[in-house]
């Protein structure tokens, strides 16, 4: 694997059955960021299953949240929900300074993006 990249894999397994053995006593220093959130396998129910302390909004929602009625009032929702629960809200994939401003306005902790990297 390159420097720097991380990999991502999924299983139809039971979500606990994934995990390595040593997590089921995480100490509580430790916790569970879901990648990808509103996608794929990351279930609701996953909340409630491990020690999530952070939700990664996927980028799917974050392109189009300026000119898209329905990815705004979803990313909203995640934030809210995050918010709820004490967890930590990242959005991924910023791209512009409008999809920046969305999130910071609306209480993400961090994004992560083209639009925050340095440009030479």
């Amino acid at each position: 694997m390159a420097a720097g990249s991380r990999r991502k894999t999924s299983s139809s397994k039971s979500p606990r059955a994934c995990l390595p053995p040593t997590w089921s006593g995480l100490r509580p220093s430790w916790g569970v960021s879901i990648d990808d959130f509103g996608v794929d396998y990351s279930a609701l129910r996953y909340l409630k299953q491990f020690p999530v302390v952070e939700l990664k909004i996927d980028q799917g929602f974050i392109s189009h949240v300026t000119t898209s009625p329905q990815d705004a009032a979803i990313t909203e929702a995640i934030i809210a929900l995050a918010r709820g629960l004490g967890l930590a809200v990242v959005a991924e994939g910023v791209e512009t300074i409008g999809q920046l401003d969305f999130v910071r306005d609306r209480g993400c902790d961090a994004a992560q993006g083209f639009v925050l990297s340095e440009r030479g």
